[in-house]
């Protein structure tokens, strides 16, 4: 289902023939799937904004921290630390679940929940702290929340902090509405349509009703509750992915 899907996302955002203004512009329009990272490239990630949780983003986001606590530090003297690169993520692919788990090994171990977030329930998704080092959020939040508003309001909107800021430095693109919108087109084209009724007859087969807001994801199932029973429903659909020949 997910390459399916996606074939027909590209497809809504290209305006025509994908493979027409691929070759005349030069722009690679095409979905790429990487399955031994159960992650997605879509062609707004590559020209559109900066990917979340990429080693770019994690760079400008420890940068932009670096320059907010200096401001804190020098002019309220509140001695703050910043956010290190380790803190904020290790720039793996992040993994694509929006149409839920498409990997019977990734869904046995996080449910519907996704790998690349934090899961209190899931270790594998704690921030491993360096030996030597300290947590900056634990070591941030000892100050009150009176120094924290402050530092907030006096120091989160200077200029030296749009060096770093990644929505300055990747402000919305040309079509960024009718990318906005795609989501809503997808689902009502027949083709997409199809490709989900399929999806829905596998999931009552095995006794499980889809989500009707939600393709891809189980009424009633609380994604980020990691339970013996949802981990087991989870594999249910990530089979039915499998079934339907997804990636």
């Amino acid at each position: 289902m997910i390459a399916v899907i996606l074939t027909l996302n590209v497809g809504a955002c290209s305006f025509g023939s994908q493979h027409n203004q691929s070759a005349e512009s030069g722009l690679n329009l095409k979905a790429d799937i990487n399955k031994a990272n159960i992650a997605v490239t879509l062609p707004s990630d590559r020209y559109i904004h900066i990917q979340m949780l990429s080693s770019e983003e994690i760079t400008l986001q420890s940068a932009d921290s670096a320059v907010f606590v200096e401001s804190v530090r020098n002019e309220l003297h509140i001695p703050m630390i910043a956010v290190p690169t380790w803190r904020l993520g290790d720039g793996k692919p992040y993994t694509f679940t929006e149409f839920g788990p498409w990997n019977v090994k990734i869904a046995e171990k996080y449910g519907f929940s996704n790998p690349s977030l934090f899961n209190e329930a899931i270790p594998e998704t704690r921030i491993k702290i360096p030996a030597g080092e300290i947590d900056p959020l634990d070591y941030n939040s000892q100050f009150s929340e009176q120094q924290q508003q402050i530092a907030k309001d006096q120091c989160a909107n200077g200029d030296s902090l749009n060096r770093f800021n990644t929505r300055k430095l990747a402000p919305f693109g040309p079509w960024i509405k009718e990318l906005n919108n795609t989501r809503n087109k997808l689902l009502k084209d027949e083709r997409a349509q199809k490709v989900i009724s399929e999806l829905d007859q596998c999931f009552t087969r095995k006794g499980l009703k889809m989500n009707s807001e939600i393709p891809g994801y189980v009424e009633g199932v609380d994604t980020f509750d990691i339970t013996p029973e949802n981990t087991a429903i989870a594999v249910k659909v990530a089979q039915c992915q499998g079934e339907l020949n997804t990636p």
